[in-house]
């Protein structure tokens, strides 16, 4: 199940990715979106996966790591918002 919502997932967010950026921006925001994935792993298995061992039951860990995902969630957006803005004076060619 989580392969498979993984899978539909991540490559619709890497088309919409992909698409907002400028034909000549491409390779930056395939690197972006590479170098995000990969940091967003490592960072998701040493930051959450040691929730558990901080709490008593399974559910609050659970609670806590999906509220510290959404919390780093959030700067990543608006990091990625600010580096793919497109500049006001390119046109889009499309």
């Amino acid at each position: 199940m989580l392969a498979a919502g993984n899978a539909a997932t991540v490559n619709a967010a890497s088309t919409a990715m992909l698409r907002a950026a400028p034909p000549r921006r491409s390779g930056s925001a395939a690197a972006v979106n590479e170098t995000a994935f990969k940091l967003g792993g490592a960072l998701g298995v040493a930051v959450l996966g040691g929730l558990p061992a901080a709490r008593d039951t399974f559910t609050d860990a659970f609670a806590l790591a999906t509220a510290v995902t959404a919390l780093m969630a959030l700067p990543v957006a608006a990091v990625v918002r600010m580096t793919l803005r497109e500049n006001p004076h390119e046109r889009r060619q499309r």
